[in-house]
């Protein structure tokens, strides 16, 4: 089966300067025997400087990421 769980380990914030978002837009999807695999504490946002990002027209919210521990 697939769990459901809130992999997010620190409050919201916003990607960059000028935002006023006041959620998490991406998610992830694990199964349970993934999810026991989550490197605790790895939970992160790929993010942008903001100068980059108005420059570079780059995505208007950054990427979640965490990190699995391998497979035996």
């Amino acid at each position: 089966g697939v769990a459901i769980l809130m992999a997010a380990e620190a409050d919201f914030a916003n990607c960059h300067a000028g935002q006023n978002f006041t959620g998490y837009i991406d998610h992830i999807l694990l199964s349970r025997s993934l999810a026991a695999r989550q490197v605790p504490g790895s939970f992160h946002r790929v993010t942008f400087d903001t100068q980059d990002a108005l420059r570079r027209k780059l995505s208007d919210h950054c990427p979640v990421a965490l990190d699995l521990i391998p497979a035996p």
